[in-house]
């Protein structure tokens, strides 16, 4: 694909970009986006000029001195910058560069931006063959994915929000620039904070945003399904237009906005490299989204599954023990109990009538001890009764030896 997948780009990113503290002229860009992220530029910075402290996100850096001297940070640490040496600087550092003489400061600087093989490590998703969309939305806990947007926001100095398909924000804007906070009181055309149909992008692409401005847009994909969009900037990628800064004052003086300008010229004016690294970080982000999503589903379904297998081994138990209470009730059936006590009376008064005394009172015995064990199990006894039981018992048991 190589830098198909940014179609959008080439008019929005110049060879050359233009900054206070200097310029930066790109001599290479990577022919395969996919393979990585290295670029090639020649910097000049101005004489006793110093750039601002800014965080890298994912780019990488190697740096090569062709004329000059100044001094750089990294990490709060400071490092002389001076010609024919090599300097690197590593992913998610602290940087600034000043430069210390009257003369320019030049400098070759190699970007990679880094990204996160996230296919490397994660299972191939097979989402849309086991749930449907509309479950996946309901499922993306929103909570957490405000907190992931709020902190990729706050490293990228940029603000960021998530739409749906239809362009309804999910999420709360984070970070959202004060030129932006003045500007959409009056214009309603802020892609940040607005409803808006959004266009089906396949891959991450730098949109034209107003008066020199770029967005950032990715999409968030389901297999071939588009879900949504992360919306990032916004951005300067040059210095403002002269027509920008009459356009600017203009409003000022037609809406009363005292701060416009000033806010606008706050924008963080990036290099290309870095813009590489945050598109890198934002597709990363698209594929939490979706992979939070189906994790949560999977979480659901496996709880609904270990419900119904309780729920199974209840209804289980419930039809063994109505089971085991038809057998004894079999069994019951099978004594005859009203008939066996009738007849063990009978046997005790003949006994008595005809004077064999303990003949009557072992069947009498032997009949009550019958009629207690015949019970329902679970009927309650009183005491008295289990003793009077015990008792038969004994007393059978000594005549029989």
């Amino acid at each position: 694909m190589g830098l198909e997948r940014y179609k959008n780009i080439n008019s929005l990113r110049p060879i050359k970009q233009y900054f206070e503290w200097g310029t930066v002229k790109w001599l290479h860009e990577p022919e395969d986006a996919d393979m990585g992220k290295l670029m090639v530029a020649h910097v000049h910075f101005l004489p006793n000029v110093e750039q601002n402290k800014h965080l890298h996100t994912g780019d990488e850096q190697i740096m090569y001195i062709l004329s000059g001297k100044g001094i750089q940070m990294v990490d709060g640490i400071e490092y002389p910058l001076s010609y024919g040496k090599i300097y690197h600087i590593p992913p998610y550092a602290e940087h600034y560069v000043k430069n210390l003489t009257d003369k320019p400061l030049e400098m070759i600087i190699v970007y990679n931006a880094n990204s996160i093989r996230y296919k490397e490590f994660m299972p191939p998703i097979e989402f849309p063959k086991k749930y449907d969309i509309d479950n996946l939305k309901n499922a993306i806990d929103l909570v957490a994915l405000q907190r992931v947007q709020d902190k990729s926001s706050q490293a990228f100095h940029m603000s960021i929000v998530i739409k749906n398909e239809k362009g309804e924000i999910i999420t709360e804007p984070s970070n959202v620039s004060e030129f932006c906070k003045i500007r959409c009181e009056y214009n309603k055309n802020c892609q940040l904070r607005n409803r808006e149909r959004i266009d089906f992008i396949r891959e991450t692409q730098v949109k034209s945003c107003c008066l020199d401005l770029a967005t950032v847009h990715t999409p968030i994909l389901v297999g071939d399904t588009y879900v949504g969009n992360i919306i990032c900037g916004p951005v300067l990628l040059n210095e403002p237009s002269e027509k920008t800064i009459r356009i600017l004052k203009k409003e000022m003086q037609t809406y009363g906005c005292k701060n416009l300008l000033e806010s606008y010229l706050n924008i963080r004016v990036i290099t290309k490299g870095r813009l590489y690294a945050i598109m890198e970080s934002l597709g990363t982000m698209s594929n939490f989204i979706v992979e939070s999503g189906v994790n949560n589903l999977g979480q659901q379904d496996l709880h609904q599954k270990t419900i119904q297998i309780l729920e199974e081994q209840r209804k289980q138990m419930e039809l063994e023990k109505a089971l085991n209470a038809m057998k004894i009730e079999v069994l019951q059936a099978q004594l005859s109990p009203h008939f066996l006590f009738n007849t063990l009376g009978v046997i005790g008064e003949l006994a008595y009538i005809k004077g064999a005394k303990e003949a009557a009172e072992t069947t009498f015995a032997l009949s009550n001890l019958l009629r207690q064990t015949l019970k329902r199990v679970e009927d309650m006894v009183k005491v008295r009764q289990e003793v009077n039981y015990i008792k038969d018992y004994l007393f059978i048991q000594k005549k029989r030896f």
